[in-house]
């Protein structure tokens, strides 16, 4: 918010509130989630040629995860206080 001379507050926002709004992590998925459906609803088609860098991506943290997950649960405990 801005304030003038006369002590109103004028709703406009600069770019330095837009960008200290947009550092927030929630905002972020915000706007990347509103982005991601208008670039799905402009370019449907043409986006699932590309589907496979999506499946790739999902393959990846899948291949990942599992490996983490078990070396967590199988770590031994030496360090513990």
């Amino acid at each position: 918010m801005v304030r003038h001379r006369n002590n109103r507050i004028n709703p406009t926002y600069s770019a330095a509130t837009a960008m200290r709004i947009l550092k927030h992590p929630a905002a972020q998925i915000g706007a990347a989630a509103i982005l991601g459906i208008a670039f799905g609803l402009n370019v449907g088609n043409w986006a699932a040629n590309i589907g496979f860098v999506g499946d790739l991506f999902i393959r990846l943290i899948q291949m990942s995860i599992v490996p983490l997950v078990m070396t967590s649960v199988r770590a031994p405990r030496r360090f513990a206080a």
